[in-house]
Formats: structure tokens, sequence, C-alpha cells
């Protein structure tokens, strides 16, 4: 994944209607360490105009749709 990709859920999701038949734009990584060095990485999105923020377990549901290449 890289900052400026474009995804959609593959399929309809009960509870993510936020993100039902919309494009998300990836921002970025989240990462929390808490107080014991433990590591929680969630994931940043802008979907509908708003920031949507899921953890690693929702990037299996999503579809690539545009790979932006910033190289080039």
């Amino acid at each position: 994944m890289q900052v400026g990709d474009l995804y959609k859920v593959k399929s309809y999701i009960s509870g993510r209607e936020a993100w039902n038949g919309r494009a998300g734009l990836f921002v970025g990584r989240d990462v929390i360490e808490r107080s014991d060095g433990y590591k929680v990485v969630n994931y940043v999105f802008l979907v509908g105009g708003k920031r949507r923020i899921v953890d690693g377990s929702f990037l299996n549901v999503l579809e690539r749709l545009v790979v932006v290449d910033w190289d080039t």
C-alpha cells in the first residue's frame, strides 16, 4: 500500500455503510504505541470526505483501484 492509492470494498459489508459503494483514498498508517511497548498499526483512509481508521483485518475486503507511482 502506498499513500495515494485508491481502494473500494469488494462487496457489501454490514456495519460499514460509510464504505459501501464508495472509493477510499489511502492516507497512511496510524501507529499507536502502548506503555508496554506493544504497537498497534491502523490504516487511515479518506472516504466520502471523512477520515476513516481501520485495522489490518479490514484490508482483506479492499480492492485496489488505482496505484500511484510518485517516482515517475
